[in-house]
């Protein structure tokens, strides 16, 4: 049987924070990977798909803080489609040892954007 999560456990519902600019905004990361992530909230009408946005958030346990550069490439309803421009070595290997530590496995990190989006309707 294939396991399919539909969140990732430590980071489903994680507070975040999202960047256009200056501007920036709370939210919530339903899901994550190094490809992208799936944030939920209410976003500021003067966003558009293409947008280039900066997304951080603290994970959990420690202080380790999780920070990337995306490119928004869905909206539907309260859900933000970020497809991953840039996640910095510190912050990539700060995910992957907490997918080692929660989840036992990273095979997750990789999943791309589509498998991403899809996992979540």
């Amino acid at each position: 049987m294939v396991e399919r999560r539909r969140f990732i456990q430590f980071v489903g519902n994680t507070p975040a924070r999202l960047c256009k600019g200056e501007r920036c905004w709370n939210a919530s990361v339903l899901d994550l990977s190094l490809q992208g992530a799936i944030i939920t909230g209410p976003a500021p009408a003067d966003i558009f798909i293409g947008d280039r946005l900066a997304l951080s958030l603290r994970l959990a346990e420690g202080d380790a803080f999780i920070q990337m550069q995306a490119q928004l490439r869905f909206v539907e309803q309260q859900r933000l489609g970020l497809e991953c421009l840039h996640i910095c070595s510190d912050s990539s290997g700060h995910l992957r040892r907490m997918a080692a530590l929660y989840l036992g496995s990273t095979n997750w990190l990789y999943r791309d954007c589509m498998t991403l989006w899809e996992d979540q309707w």
